[in-house]
């Protein structure tokens, strides 16, 4: 095995320890935190929690789709199926959004049916059902 000099071996452990530039922290840091847009809420709780292959892709059995580029088509004005008198979502008003009806599991209140959503015990955090609540109240929005 040979034997490093001094001057080569230091630049190798400066090298090492001040490791590459990647610039400024961001500000909060972490995964991007939910806002009350159709596009926040479609990334960060539509695709990855609802429109999977057991539930909301459309053509699976289930009426609506909840896929990017669907979900607000799906969505805003439309009757639900399980309680038609009440659309899925009205924009600017929660009272009358099966969806968020539904989320809130108080759905047989207006004539729905079945489970909460999502089913299986693994509920919307607060922060999921605050977004999801504050773009229909902002009017759902198809940004």
């Amino acid at each position: 095995m040979r034997h490093l000099r001094a001057p080569a071996l230091a630049v190798l452990l400066t090298a090492c320890l001040t490791g590459p530039d990647v610039g400024a922290a961001i500000p909060g840091g972490g995964l991007p935190s939910l806002e009350p847009t159709l596009s926040s809420v479609q990334s960060l709780v539509f695709s990855p929690r609802c429109a999977t292959a057991a539930c909301h892709v459309g053509g699976n059995g289930t009426p609506l789709s909840l896929v990017a580029g669907e979900s607000f088509g799906a969505l805003v004005g439309i009757p639900s199926e399980q309680a038609p008198a009440v659309p899925l979502v009205t924009p600017g008003d929660l009272a009358q959004s099966y969806l968020v009806i539904k989320l809130r599991g108080t759905h047989e209140a207006v004539g729905g049916y079945g489970t909460p959503m999502p089913p299986g015990g693994e509920e919307l955090t607060a922060e999921e059902l605050l977004a999801i609540e504050g773009w229909v109240s902002a009017g759902a929005a198809d940004d």
